[in-house]
């Protein structure tokens, strides 16, 4: 979740910042990566310093390939208050190689260098019960740009969404061999409803609108682009319709897993913001999946 342990926070702690106005700040100590979403001051100290002293680095834990939950912990921050960090660690692989070594298969591109990974992109709203947000999707400077604003939808006083999807016909290349998806993205402001979604399968008797496999993802606010790591064991193709939130979450429930037969063809891909009001600013780089066996890699380069 892009929400830090800030979110959690009450609101009487010195250290709480509102999360509609916070930066997420990680630091990494040998392999464990902590993170939190800091405002503009933590107590009565502002933020520069706490980061400065601190030593923590703009930019979330998932984007560094740290994706495995490892709890919490509290860290005194002097007369700041106490900081409230998430922890997390890398994925094991089976072997020493990273899953960026163990092979990438690139599904959509931005910069047109390559027909196969250049694809269509079309932009929705939510038309549901007159919903009222509004939003973009653009190409320019090799990067795809998603601009918008989630707003509530007044019939049902509950946010709505908008959603870029790929509409073109060509086909997606296997990646039932891989671990995670990765997006090469960077985020302008914070924001806490970015969904990504890919394939159409239905969840049986679980969602009467929505399709496909979907699932949340921090998305860093920064001046560079980002590695964010999404493991497809946190997909599910049981979502609310209302709020994107899954139903049943895969760990819990094999059936709602992302099955052989999509990850073969994933037939469409999309970046949601969905559940949560606030302002979409993302460009993204590139999409891919991650961790993938070196037989189906070369088989995408040939």
């Amino acid at each position: 979740s892009s929400s830090s342990s800030s979110n959690n926070n009450n609101n009487n702690d010195p250290s709480y910042s509102s999360p509609s106005s916070c930066t997420v700040y990680n630091r990494i100590e040998e392999d464990t990566c902590a993170e939190d979403c800091l405002g503009s001051t933590v107590g009565i100290c502002p933020v520069g310093l706490v980061v400065s002293k601190g030593n923590l680095k703009k930019g979330s834990c998932a984007s560094l390939g740290y994706t495995v939950a490892a709890g919490e912990i509290s860290q005194k921050a002097g007369p700041c208050g106490t900081l409230k960090f998430k922890t997390y660690t890398k994925p094991p692989t089976g072997d020493a190689a990273s899953d960026e070594a163990a092979g990438e298969i690139v599904l959509a591109t931005f910069d047109g260098a390559d027909e196969s990974t250049t694809r269509e992109w079309k932009e929705l709203n939510d038309p549901v019960m007159g919903g009222r947000s509004t939003g973009n999707f653009t190409v320019s400077g090799n990067l795809g740009r998603f601009r918008g604003e989630v707003v509530d939808v007044p019939s049902l006083q509950a946010p709505g969404f908008i959603k870029a999807q790929t509409q073109d016909a060509k086909a997606f290349p296997d990646i039932s061999s891989c671990k995670a998806i990765v997006l090469s993205a960077r985020a302008g402001v914070p924001y806490d409803g970015y969904r990504f979604q890919f394939g159409n399968k239905r969840g049986a008797f679980c969602s009467f609108f929505s399709s496909g496999f979907k699932t949340h993802f921090a998305a860093p606010v920064s001046d560079e682009i980002q590695r964010i790591v999404i493991p497809l064991g946190n997909f599910s193709d049981c979502n609310s319709d209302s709020t994107g939130e899954p139903s049943k979450l895969c760990s819990d429930d094999p059936r709602v897993c992302p099955d052989p037969k999509t990850l073969r063809n994933v037939k469409t891909i999309a970046v949601w913001g969905e559940g949560k009001a606030g302002t979409v600013d993302l460009d993204i780089k590139s999409i891919a999946a991650t961790g993938c066996s070196s037989t189906q890699q070369q088989q995408q380069q040939q």
